[in-house]
């Protein structure tokens, strides 16, 4: 999560609390498909907040069934671990949750 200043004008469902999520994603051939779109895209996690990570398309649907145009089926991992959520400050940064990166590697990557 990274701080937004607070003049964006931005919908609400676009952040919480004066922070915005921000997704890093480790698939090649996603990244090269998002690396010709200029633009930001919005888009929900694969669960509702609060609720467990879908880890089949069935519970993809289940989730969203009428919100969803398409589903790309790369053979979801179902041993996955969920993605790592950080709260970025200025000078500090703070685990909301524990996921697939952990905090040594947190740690390594990051010069706060």
């Amino acid at each position: 999560m990274l701080p937004l200043p607070k003049n964006l004008g931005l919908p609400s469902y676009y952040h919480k609390a004066g922070y915005t999520g921000v997704r890093l994603i480790d698939h090649k051939a996603i990244n090269d498909i998002l690396a010709n779109y200029k633009n930001p895209i919005s888009t929900t996690s694969i669960n509702p907040s609060g609720e467990k990570p879908a880890n089949s398309i069935k519970k993809i649907l289940n989730y969203f069934s009428n919100q969803i145009e398409i589903i790309i089926d790369n053979e979801i991992n179902t041993e996955a671990k969920p993605s790592t959520i950080l709260k970025i400050g200025e000078d500090n940064y703070t685990v909301i949750r524990d996921g697939a990166v952990s905090q040594a590697e947190i740690k390594s990557r990051l010069e706060l």
